[in-house]
């Protein structure tokens, strides 16, 4: 009688504590809009874990060539330094390259998607820590090259702003104004996106 009894508290209690966890209120993940669990501590979707918060990191400023780099690109006729037409040359052949490896439909102009297309893929090696040129804005060679503003950069225009940036390095660089650099002057040299830019 007395286990009876003990069965049928325990199966009271049971009862209650089975009634009283369905009636109380369950607390929900908040959810995104796109239906996925959000709120603090999960991150949006693409976002990687890290110190900033899952943000991409900041421009990983290129590293300058060494002087035996440079020289060895860029010093034609093999004299020990570079003149500025050995220098807008190297600068020609850098920008070709990478003119033709942004467009893609081969039709020998960079449209502003081309552009956009080719900013999001350095941003892209920016956030996965590898070595590129910083990103600068999709509309940032249409804005400086595009000089008939048709609203796309063609090889002459991309080609004839190289040229003039490195005009502009060269001068920066060529602190006693003979027209070379030599070794002392390129181990001197500015760093990449700074004033000699």
């Amino acid at each position: 009688m007395r286990s009876e009894s003990l069965i049928r508290h325990s199966l009271l209690v049971a009862a209650i504590v089975s009634m009283a966890a369905c009636s109380a209120p369950q607390t929900q993940k908040p959810q995104r809009p796109n239906g996925r669990p959000g709120g603090p501590g999960v991150r949006p979707e693409g976002q990687r874990p890290g110190p900033n918060g899952g943000k991409p990191k900041p421009p990983v400023p290129r590293a300058a060539l060494t002087p035996d780099e440079a020289l060895r690109q860029a010093d034609a006729n093999k004299d020990g330094a570079i003149s500025l037409q050995e220098q807008m040359s190297l600068s020609q052949r850098e920008a070709d390259a990478r003119f033709a490896r942004m467009d893609r439909d081969n039709d020998g102009r960079l449209t502003s998607k081309e552009l956009a297309e080719a900013e999001k893929r350095r941003e892209n090696m920016q956030t996965e820590g590898k070595q590129g040129p910083p990103p600068q804005g999709p509309q940032s060679l249409l804005t400086r090259a595009d000089s008939n503003h048709d609203g796309a950069v063609d090889l002459a225009e991309n080609g004839a702003l190289a040229r003039q940036q490195a005009s502009k390095r060269f001068h920066f660089t060529d602190k006693n104004r003979d027209g070379r650099l030599d070794r002392a002057e390129l181990q001197a040299r500015p760093a990449a996106g700074s004033n000699g830019n």
